[in-house]
């Protein structure tokens, strides 16, 4: 059977995807991963097709040594879209009154959103190949599969790996985005004619239940450390940290709504044998505070490390950190991946106690919670993992736990749902779909 996996970021960002469709070349089926934006570097040996439908990603994956943050890029040439309300009827929008103004801007961002999805996925509709199943990720590519997918008569599965629209709950209908009504819509869209539906936690299955109906089968973002390839160093080393100095990581960019003023507030209540290291891409306001707390020694900013190579290059580590505060649903019922690769470093979890990541730390015993809105509780949380016989009992908990919160058993689960959506003969003739068989 052929398989494409559509995501609308680069794969070497978007491990799930990447996971899901090595598993489904492991078992034979012929597999094409199509990216939204074209990846700097493959991670890996090459396991099956990847076509890029979209530009070059402008950041790269390798590590390179300890940096400050980069200068902002210079601000593109001005692409025109598509179809611009604004644009194609000028208003003298300073004349109006302020709520019109303020409307008419709303307008203006919601049609630019709008404008880059449709170019996006007219983009995806060049390169979509015909296939037996199509298997996308996030509302953003909806519209070109769902078109591809009536034009061929070819099923696909929705992967809804967030609850994507809880950030508008209580949200004044007037004050909700045009373009969040419309990816809305598209979403439901989905959701109802996909041959599977399928979600990233048991949270994100109650509420996606809640708002659309249907409930989508669980597989979780476990790590497959048969995808994992040895990093060029470790994290201790990039560092220049000697082995009694105590380094907790938070892995993956700064999220809206992270304990980062009380993480770095916290490290200064700590004596100087202790440090954090923000590894990602997106950074946000941590180099200003780093600079202005004055923890430029102990406060470190590291670019992304390819997910292959992430859990070899963490083990050095002594803890991660996943101190999220539940800004809505989304955020507190996620099991978020940095979680699951803390796992794969056998890293104990200094973390916020939001119910989705609680529910598997809290059960398997992996870690300390803290109020992330205490840097003191934040500052005794670390001196907890510090404690060796502390961190070293977590550590055994993790080598348990690691059979059941690995991939191989989300494999079964996934292996099952594709049997199911298999190719079923229709008698000495051959099926509409791809000339020889017909999908259930």
């Amino acid at each position: 059977m052929k398989l494409v996996v559509i995501t609308p970021l680069a794969a070497d960002l978007d491990s799930r995807s990447y996971r899901h469709a090595a598993s489904f070349a492991r078992m034979g089926h012929e597999t094409v991963l199509i990216e939204g934006r074209r990846s700097s570097s493959l991670p890996g040996p090459p396991r099956f097709q990847v076509i890029s439908a979209g530009p070059m990603r402008e950041v790269t994956t390798r590590l390179p040594p300890p940096m400050p943050p980069a200068p902002p890029p210079p601000a593109p040439a001005r692409e025109r879209s598509l179809w611009h309300p604004l644009e194609l009827v000028p208003l003298p929008i300073r004349m109006l009154p302020v709520t019109l103004r303020v409307r008419a801007r709303r307008l203006r961002q919601s049609a630019q959103v709008l404008g880059a999805e449709l170019r996006a996925n007219l983009r995806l509709l060049r390169v979509l190949p015909p296939a037996d199943l199509y298997w996308f990720m996030g509302y953003s590519p909806s519209f070109a599969v769902r078109v591809a997918s009536r034009l061929r008569r070819t099923p696909f599965v929705y992967d809804a790996c967030d609850s994507y629209f809880e950030v508008y709950e209580g949200v004044p209908p007037e004050e909700y985005p045009l373009n969040a009504r419309v990816m809305e819509h598209l979403e439901a869209g989905a959701v109802r004619r996909a041959a599977a539906f399928v979600t990233a936690c048991d949270g994100y299955q109650v509420l996606l239940r809640e708002r659309h109906g249907r409930e989508p089968m669980v597989l979780r973002n476990k790590h497959d450390q048969r995808l994992d390839e040895p990093a060029d160093s470790d994290v201790r080393s990039v560092l220049g940290l000697g082995a009694d100095e105590f380094l907790c990581v938070q892995i993956g960019h700064v999220k809206t709504g992270t304990a980062t003023e009380e993480t770095l507030r916290a490290l200064l209540e700590l004596g100087p044998g202790y440090h954090f290291a923000f590894l990602g891409q997106q950074q946000g306001s941590v180099p200003h505070l780093v600079k202005s707390l004055g923890l430029g020694d102990r406060a470190h900013l590291l670019a992304p490390v390819t997910f292959t190579r992430l859990a070899d290059f963490l083990r050095s580590a002594d803890a991660s950190a996943i101190l999220q505060r539940g800004l809505d649903r989304n955020y507190e019922y996620q099991e978020p991946l940095r979680l699951y690769h803390a796992v794969a470093a056998r890293l104990p979890i200094l973390y916020a106690p939001l119910p989705g990541v609680e529910r598997v730390i809290a059960e398997h015993g992996l870690g300390v919670a803290v109020d992330p809105d205490s840097p003191d509780s934040i500052a005794t949380g670390m001196r907890a993992l510090a404690d060796w016989p502390c961190n070293a009992r977590i550590r055994a908990n993790m080598d348990c736990a690691a059979a059941e919160l690995s991939w191989e058993r989300e494999e079964t689960l996934l292996a099952n749902l594709i049997s199911s959506l298999g190719p079923k003969r229709t008698g000495p003739g051959r099926g509409p779909l791809t000339g020889r068989t017909r999908l259930r």
